[in-house]
């Protein structure tokens, strides 16, 4: 990729910003977002109460249950 064509980050939360000095020793127009990386997001498990509720509700196969707390865990995470 030529330097010149570096795109911003689309993140939502990145910052937009003329970075003077680095853009002056770049030659190019630098922008904050290209140093910028998204905080990392911590993984939340489920707690006991969940696992015996989730144990409780599903008799199928162990595929099934292994979906099913892999739903849980994806609702819980946002994903």
């Amino acid at each position: 990729m030529d330097n010149k064509d570096i795109p911003c980050k689309e993140h939502p939360d990145a910052p937009h910003g003329f970075m003077r000095d680095a853009s002056h020793s770049a030659g190019r127009y630098v922008c904050e977002c290209e140093s910028w990386e998204p905080p990392k997001r911590e993984w939340v498990g489920l707690t006991d109460a969940e696992k015996e509720k989730l144990v409780e509700a599903f008799y199928g196969t162990d595929i099934q249950r292994l979906e099913a707390v892999e739903a849980r865990l994806k609702e819980k995470n946002g994903l």
